[in-house]
């Protein structure tokens, strides 16, 4: 490929969350500390942790829909998830012990956010090539511009776009009618790969969400590409110019 050719130039569509930095791992901790604080509020009275984490898991997908990627609604599905085990138990929920579970299962949003080995040499790299960058990520505004502002992000990318909700919308809005040498890196099928897949997009896998609700969609392999990390970016659009795939197709 041309190094800065116009007509070679791609928009390129990257998540932040567990795409460009590990995320997941902070919902974890979140939850471990929510169970704690559950557990001792109803001591003899808690649920196995199969039980707990169950229940509190499928209320917390299901008030996707109410509440989009907020960081209201995973504090509302634990505080919900303690009310609901404290009733069963006979025991009058305490106002004090939802407090807690609230500032544990918001742990998440408060870091560390530090970046992958080689994000900013790969984003560098594509820019130099002549790429356009676009941060597509699902969140609040508060906390996502905090995580771009920690990482020093911004400065990468053309533009930074944030939904609470899905970013399927958010893709069309970039692409407009293009088609061509358009493409979405992600590390979520449900939020990622497959709305870019059915677009019509070039979709890019980073392996790297272990959330189940994300993990449920599936797309037929073949359909996407597959990368370890970030740093093979570059490379990959690179030779995707060289075999010619620039409508999300995959030559054979």
């Amino acid at each position: 490929m041309e190094s800065g050719s116009k007509d070679a130039s791609w928009l390129i569509m990257i998540d932040l969350d567990d795409t460009l930095f590990p995320n997941g791992h902070l919902y974890v901790e979140a939850a471990i500390q929510s169970a704690l604080r559950i557990t001792r509020a109803l001591g003899p009275k808690t649920p196995y942790p199969n039980v707990l984490f169950s229940f509190q898991h499928d209320l917390d997908v299901v008030m996707v829909k109410e509440y989009g990627y907020s960081v209201a609604r995973y504090a509302e599905s634990w505080t919900r998830t303690y009310r609901h085990f404290a009733v069963s138990a006979g025991i009058k929920p305490d106002e004090n012990v939802e407090l807690a579970i609230v500032s544990a299962a918001t742990g998440f949003t408060r870091g560390p956010f530090v970046l992958f080995d080689g994000v900013i040499e790969a984003l560098t790299a594509l820019r130099q090539d002549g790429h356009e960058l676009r941060l597509v990520t699902v969140g609040e505004d508060r906390l996502q511009n905090e995580k771009i502002v920690t990482t020093g992000l911004g400065s990468h990318f053309d533009g930074v776009h944030i939904t609470q909700m899905q970013k399927r919308t958010q893709m069309q809005a970039l692409a407009g009618s293009r088609r061509e040498r358009v493409m979405m890196v992600g590390d979520s099928f449900r939020s990622d790969i497959a709305p870019a897949v059915e677009l019509g997009y070039t979709a890019v896998y980073v392996p790297g969400d272990t959330w189940t609700h994300s993990l449920s969609v599936r797309v037929p392999e073949g359909t996407y590409h597959r990368i370890e990390s970030v740093r093979e970016l570059p490379e990959l659009v690179r030779h995707l110019e060289r075999i010619g795939a620039i409508n999300g197709k995959i030559p054979q």
